[in-house]
């Protein structure tokens, strides 16, 4: 969710079996909710959820609840551009950063944060990305529209280092819309993108071209901490990543110490191909 007045900020909730009635709260709060359909509710996020994460549960009419993925309600834009300046304060189109990582770094100071990413190819790798973050590639080079088919927002790590990482305790990432190509990780961990924080969305978002020289060629979900954790991978595109000492050649799970607390993974409408596990197995 952007930074939008509190007002305005209306969300959309998918799902199956919604009916007249159901409710939907922030962290305890209740929210306006609208019924448009079996599979969707138009819902107004309370004031109480502005700059923070918040917890959303949502009960049906007959009781049934389910909890959503962390709702991160940003209260800071950060601009990055391919025409940029790091020495700009990234804070409008105008004045926009050039790398991503220095995006990130001028915005650590706010519990959550919006980086949008226009159109062009970056040279980042290792990219160090906090709790609260939210990651959106595919805006053209005003920042007016956002496709990230057309406007395509490239990290390309050159086999530097892999392309991103998140940390923090009970990590709360969101990554939308860019395409990671060229990372190289010797060593543990994901050839490209390294998640090891416990809950994390990675959505529209190609990742093509990557080696890890152990496990995850393309995707790393290691739950690291002892919370437990929900990932969810969905609508992206994994090709042609190779994992050489370890398994998943495209994306491996790896929930090494969770201590027996739940882990939930949903990965869903991906396109997985041409991926390669060369010592072990799980090529996709």
């Amino acid at each position: 969710q952007k930074n939008t007045a509190a007002a305005s900020a209306v969300s959309t909730v998918r799902g199956i079996g919604f009916a007249p009635g159901v409710t939907v709260t922030f962290d305890g709060v209740a929210a306006a909710t609208t019924f448009v359909n079996s599979r969707t509710l138009s819902v107004q996020a309370p004031l109480s959820t502005v700059g923070k994460i918040a917890r959303v549960l949502i009960v049906t009419p007959g009781g049934a609840t389910d909890d959503r993925d962390p709702f991160i309600y940003t209260d800071k834009d950060i601009y990055v551009s391919s025409p940029g300046d790091d020495g700009d304060s990234g804070d409008s189109p105008a004045l926009a950063k050039r790398t991503i990582r220095a995006g990130i770094d001028s915005a650590t100071s706010s519990p959550t944060f919006l980086i949008r990413v226009n159109e062009g190819r970056f040279g980042d790798n290792a990219l160090p990305v906090p709790t609260g973050a939210v990651l959106a590639g595919g805006y053209n080079l005003t920042f007016m529209q956002r496709d990230p088919d057309v406007f395509v927002s490239v990290v390309d790590s050159n086999q530097f280092d892999l392309s991103l990482r998140s940390f923090g305790l009970d990590a709360k990432v969101v990554v939308d819309g860019l395409t990671f190509m060229d990372g190289l990780r010797e060593g543990p961990g994901g050839g490209s993108l390294e998640f090891v924080g416990d809950h994390v969305v990675l959505t529209n978002s190609v990742v093509v071209g990557n080696t890890a020289t152990h496990m995850g060629g393309g995707v790393y979900l290691g739950f690291s901490t002892s919370y437990g954790g929900r990932a969810s991978l969905s609508n992206n595109v994994i090709i042609g990543n190779r994992s050489y000492g370890g398994s998943g050649g495209g994306i491996v799970v790896y929930p090494l110490y969770s201590l027996g607390n739940s882990v939930e993974v949903a990965i869903t409408d991906n396109y997985i191909a041409g991926n390669r596990s060369m010592l072990s197995r799980g090529g996709g």
